[in-house]
């Protein structure tokens, strides 16, 4: 157990031992739970589409036909304006 100080601004600094220990890097995203009074640290593991497809092809889903929404923006784009760009002058 290590004794730290929460910053006025609400910051805790997570010792560098510990980081390591969880696998928690520079930038990294971490879910925060309190459960009884307790605060638990979560590294959040992977891309989340990643592991639904991962999920899926576990259970035979056929996963070719997913769309993820940067493509479904690209494809609706396309439908509506030909691919071209609209100034607005």
């Amino acid at each position: 157990m290590v004794r730290a100080t929460v910053s006025a601004r609400g910051e805790l600094v997570i010792p560098k031992h510990m980081r390591e220990e969880i696998g928690i890097e520079k930038s990294a995203a971490v879910f925060l739970e309190v459960r009884d009074k307790v605060l638990h640290v979560r590294r959040i593991e992977g891309d989340p589409i990643l592991r639904m497809e991962e999920r899926a092809k576990r259970i035979d889903a056929d996963v070719s036909k997913w769309v993820r929404g940067d493509q479904l923006y690209e494809e609706e784009f396309g439908r509506k304006w030909g691919g071209k760009i609209v100034s607005r002058r």
